[in-house]
């Protein structure tokens, strides 16, 4: 399913709304416990409420939560990813574990059989951020510079990681990374290209969540930025975070293809659901 033409689709009689509602979910349906990956019957039942709750117009799968559950139940994994010095050496250990991602594969396969006419997406650290953040699990005090290049090297195992979804019915990818770190320009983002190529392959969308950063990406196969003001020239799917839980009416949802806003933990259920209708309904 091509996200962008869903987006627009779905733009012809109201605004498209992408949701995050992890931390919210987790308050109203769990008590604050942590998502049940280790379980998959109970994962799914868990995004089916999520989404007869919520009703957002993509689906979204956060890897980073589950390999923080991996790294936290799985020690001698952390010790294995920790055997060598290089700083690619973590992440490819972590992302080459054999029972987490038969796991998460079959996660992803199950939630895939109930998207329904909704995409499913997977949110994942962009390589850059996924090789700091796996050199800084083994070596908490350790010093490493990561650039570009050190980001290219990673993308080479993030993509070979993601190629085991190439027939989960994943629709899209969502690279995450840190506000004003991640690539502001289609040179920049060329360090991504394996990530990108695979993704191309399979006929995934390709979106960056990348906030805070004036960026530019003409000239590149990204399909849509997730930012808080508009990027040129691509589908622009704006954060209106500010926008909604103040519950201030009188400022104007900005145009864009797309709205994408997280709902704060603590929020009403009965205020969560107007403020989301209000979202949904506003020209």
């Amino acid at each position: 399913m091509d996200l962008i033409a869903h987006f627009a689709a779905l733009a012809q009689t109201r605004n498209p709304l992408w949701i995050d509602g992890a931390a919210y979910v987790r308050r109203v349906l769990t008590k604050d416990r942590a998502l049940p990956w280790e379980d998959t019957a109970a994962f799914v039942a868990l995004v089916r409420k999520q989404q007869q709750l919520l009703q957002s117009d993509a689906l979204t799968l956060d890897l980073s939560d589950y390999y923080l559950a991996v790294i936290a139940a799985q020690p001698a994994l952390v010790q294995a990813m920790g055997a060598r010095p290089r700083p690619t050496y973590a992440l490819k250990t972590l992302l080459e574990d054999a029972p987490s991602l038969a796991r998460l594969s079959e996660v992803v396969n199950a939630v895939a059989q109930i998207k329904g006419d909704t995409p499913l997406v997977i949110a994942c650290p962009s390589p850059k951020l996924w090789i700091q953040t796996a050199f800084q699990t083994v070596q908490p005090g350790g010093q490493a510079v990561f650039g570009w290049e050190e980001a290219e090297k990673a993308a080479v195992y993030v993509a070979g990681f993601l190629r085991t979804f190439s027939q989960a019915g994943v629709d899209g990818v969502l690279i995450v990374d840190r506000p004003t770190e991640g690539p502001r320009n289609a040179q920049e983002l060329a360090a991504y290209a394996p990530l990108l190529n695979v993704a191309d392959h399979y006929r995934w969308t390709v979106g960056l969540d990348q906030r805070d950063a004036d960026c530019s990406f003409a000239g590149s196969t990204l399909g849509f930025v997730i930012h808080n003001r508009p990027v040129e020239g691509r589908c622009y799917g704006a954060i209106v975070d500010e926008h909604l839980w103040s519950g201030d009416d009188e400022r104007a949802l900005p145009t864009a293809n797309f709205y994408y806003t997280e709902i704060p933990a603590n929020a009403a259920p009965d205020f969560v659901l107007s403020r989301l209708q209000y979202a949904r309904a506003r020209t």
